[in-house]
């Protein structure tokens, strides 16, 4: 008969038939399934109290579109971080509006603070991880990105706020993005690198200049409230989609359109 046994390199004298090591096994899935149901306890928990201030606030939707003079702006995304940020800002690179991370969580959805400076108000927000997807099938085969904003779809989320996009690439293979709200346009947006401000010369000659990275685009818009706009812009820039449905199927069709029609915007 032939036994098994574990010692401890250190002091050979110690040693054990290994017949507990199950038990680590049992108390370790104990503690992840726990863990588990306190973040999606607190997660449920976050997510009333969001909804709750919300309304409170009367911010459960978006301030009407009001124009005003057209504005060159620019979003802007936090990289080599885990607590990415975004924000948009003005020529001079004031910040008008801005997500920042106030909770961070491997499993939850993020907790961020939207910030309007240009009104003085802040509105507490979740956002969920990134997900991806197969969608669709034959020739319509297309990926999936989405993530949730406050509990709900963020393109689902769009779409009930009155928001349609229409995106296709331009000649200098940036995507362009007219955002529109109930039909109407409220802004145009171009992806960009991350020198989205192209003031330095010396970093336009630069490749790395020229190629877009997520995240980034320069907005033309004539919005006095930059609420929805910086939502709509957030869930390209987060979730890596090109167009309003979560993939980049509309955004070859859109593209498709343009070369029909002649038309080509840089």
């Amino acid at each position: 008969m032939v036994i098994n046994v574990l010692y401890d390199p250190n002091d050979p004298t110690v040693v054990h038939d290994g017949g507990f090591i199950g038990f680590y096994f049992i108390f370790a899935g104990i503690a992840i399934l726990a863990v588990v149901i306190v973040t999606e306890i607190r997660s449920r928990k976050a997510l009333g109290e969001v909804r709750a201030r919300q309304a409170q606030n009367g911010k459960s939707g978006y301030p009407e579109s009001v124009p005003g003079l057209e504005r060159q702006l620019y979003f802007l995304t936090d990289v080599g971080s885990a607590k990415a940020g975004h924000r948009i800002e003005d020529a001079n690179r004031s910040v008008l509006y801005e997500a920042k991370m106030t909770k961070f969580t491997m499993t939850a959805p993020f907790g961020f603070d939207f910030i309007d400076h240009e009104h003085g108000v802040t509105t507490p927000h979740l956002v969920g991880h990134e997900e991806e997807a197969d969608w669709g099938g034959g020739l319509l085969l297309d990926n999936h990105y989405t993530f949730t904003f406050d509990g709900e779809d963020i393109w689902k989320h769009l779409k009930r706020s009155g928001i349609t996009v229409e995106s296709s690439l331009t000649g200098a293979v940036r995507t362009e993005y007219r955002i529109l709200r109930n039909g109407q346009e409220i802004a145009v947006a171009v992806s960009s690198s991350q020198n989205v401000h192209e003031e330095d010369e010396a970093a336009k000659s630069k490749l790395a200049s020229l190629v877009p990275v997520q995240g980034f685009y320069r907005i033309r818009t004539t919005e006095t409230d930059l609420s929805l706009l910086f939502v709509t812009l957030l869930a390209f820039a987060r979730s890596g989609a090109s167009d309003d449905r979560g993939g980049n199927f509309k955004t070859i069709l859109g593209t498709m359109k343009k070369l029909g029609t002649g038309s080509n915007s840089e």
